[in-house]
């Protein structure tokens, strides 16, 4: 990366950390409440004062849909408050692409029964400008990011139909979900090219997807051992479309997801994570677009760009070290005190099946970064360690899904 990219990089981050602060634009991506304690963690001060509208906001705009991306320019839209009579809740939303000229929706029902180990029945129609980086990429990320500098963290596709699922909690520990999907694909083109600061630069293309009906079966599951500030959790999926059920797409898809919290010294943590992906279609071809795995850039491997990699087999290692206020925190700055310092390095490779892939293929990058203590509002500095050349990837994380 040339000093003026870098430079260019600093701006934006600096940018958006001022209007996240400041003015606390937030948008809701209706991300789940966190499921770990360390983003629950307190602090006080400097850093905490400036943090505290962004959480108030947040909270605040869960009546809304707001968006801006390069297939629908700017969404608006209103996602009512849920209407809990009983055992039922109604839920959904409604809103309208400025530039696409589409409305989206999703409107569904929940049936609920018992209290400890509570059952869940539902069922839901939908029409949706839909991703699959929302894992990757909160919906304020993706939001500011296209907004201001024309980089929009996310590809899209549209899907429209129906879908009924069950999910059983299992005390607070375990939870089973069984879901059938009936879904209509099809492929969204990019729609604009404006932001508030780019200049002369253009959004990425949104890559096509294969069109049509697709019905599938959905298993899912989740182990959540979490203590005070360190334990395990573990998540599953797996997805089966086709034979018996129809549909123009034959694929099986299974994700694995293993996470480590660990307190070490004082207020220092070690954060680490394992993602395995393993899909194949029918007669050993590979997977649909909109179900392959993507790796690069934010959430996966900050030091390289954003879906630099591709292919039906995933396999992606993360390890961040959280140092507290345990270096920072002894600066006599308030500022400087309400910050935390973090290291991290992550490995991994996407790749097809059918292709020879060895440990020395593996992606690996090693970075800083700087964060609040709730680690909501974070800066990474990452570098890949594939090029001998001091190249270096600068991004900013806000409430950050990993």
């Amino acid at each position: 990366m040339s000093r003026k990219q870098t430079a260019l990089h600093l701006f934006r981050v600096i940018t958006l950390v001022c209007l996240a602060l400041v003015s606390g634009a937030v948008i809701s991506d209706g991300a789940p409440v966190p499921d770990h304690p360390d983003e629950q963690t307190t602090s006080s001060g400097f850093m905490s004062s400036l943090m505290s509208p962004l959480a108030r906001l947040r909270s605040l705009v869960t009546l809304s849909k707001i968006g801006y991306n390069r297939v629908e320019g700017l969404f608006l839209g209103v996602s009512p408050p849920k209407l809990e009579k009983a055992d039922f809740e109604l839920f959904g939303h409604v809103g309208y692409g400025f530039q696409s000229e589409a409305w989206r929706y999703e409107i569904g029902l929940i049936r609920s029964w018992f209290w400890m180990n509570r059952l869940e029945l539902g069922a839901a129609c939908h029409d949706l400008t839909d991703s699959q980086d929302k894992w990757k990429v909160s919906g304020l990320e993706s939001f500011l990011g296209a907004l201001l500098f024309r980089e929009d963290l996310q590809d899209y596709y549209h899907r429209k139909g129906w879908r009924l699922f069950a999910v059983q909690n299992i005390s607070e520990t375990y939870r089973f979900g069984l879901e059938f999907r009936r879904d209509r694909y099809g492929s969204m083109k990019k729609e604009t090219n404006w932001s508030i600061f780019g200049g002369s630069r253009k959004f990425r293309e949104n890559p096509p997807v294969p069109g049509g009906k697709m019905e599938s079966l959905v298993l899912s599951a989740q182990a959540d051992f979490m203590g005070y500030q360190e334990g395990w959790i573990f998540q599953g999926e797996y997805e089966r479309a086709g034979e018996p059920l129809g549909g123009d797409f034959d694929f099986h898809r299974l994700r694995l997801q293993g996470k480590r919290y660990q307190q070490t010294f004082g207020k220092q943590q070690a954060v680490m994570r394992l993602i395995v992906g393993l899909g194949e279609g029918a007669d050993s071809d590979t997977l649909p677009k909109q179900r392959r795995f993507d790796l690069g850039g934010i959430e996966t491997l900050p030091g390289y760009s954003l879906n630099e990699f591709e292919g039906d087999r995933l396999i992606l290692g993360n390890l961040h070290y959280l140092f507290g206020g345990d270096i920072l925190g002894r600066s006599g700055i308030p500022f400087v005190r309400s910050l935390q310092l973090i290291l991290f390095t992550d490995s991994g490779m996407a790749f097809d099946h059918f292709k020879d892939q060895q440990l020395s293929d593996l992606k690996t990058d090693v970075g800083v970064a700087i964060a609040d203590l709730e680690n909501t509002l974070r800066v990474n500095v990452a570098r890949r360690l594939d090029r001998r050349d001091d190249s270096v990837e600068i991004s900013l994380r806000l409430l950050r899904k990993f």
